[in-house]
């Protein structure tokens, strides 16, 4: 894997993108060998590789009848982007949230994510209520 410098503005047009139910949008930040990681012990959770899964994830995403988030803040590190969230609500549901999301860019992509949820049992819960 080569280290590239991170690129911070991939993460702000993600969640730009995201804020603005931009699938396209989405999808061109997205690495064609993406790797997607998603914590916890849901049907959701996992490891996706490639555009087409992650892509299917955020559709599965896309379905809830609402979610507000918030950027608090976008970190860059010597070989990845952190993004402090915060959630205010899911599905019609108040919650205040948190969670960070480390991205690995690669020429001007998302490469590969993790999250990391404050509370990963209270999102495991909420993520099972809605399936």
């Amino acid at each position: 894997m080569q280290n590239e410098s991170p690129e911070p503005q991939v993460a702000r047009d993600f969640y730009t993108a995201m804020k603005n139910l931009s699938v396209e949008g989405v999808e061109e930040l997205l690495d064609p060998d993406v790797v997607w990681h998603v914590p916890g012990r849901h049907s959701r959770s996992g490891t996706y590789v490639g555009k087409e899964e992650a892509m299917g994830l955020f559709d599965g995403f896309a379905r809830a009848r609402q979610r507000s988030f918030e950027v608090d803040d976008v970190l860059c590190g010597e070989r990845y982007v952190m993004v402090l969230v915060r959630v205010t609500e899911r599905n019609g549901k108040t919650l205040d949230g948190r969670f960070v999301h480390v991205i690995r860019t690669k020429a001007g992509c998302i490469a590969e994510s993790w999250h990391f949820d404050e509370d990963q049992s209270r999102l495991d819960e909420r993520v099972r209520e809605e399936s």
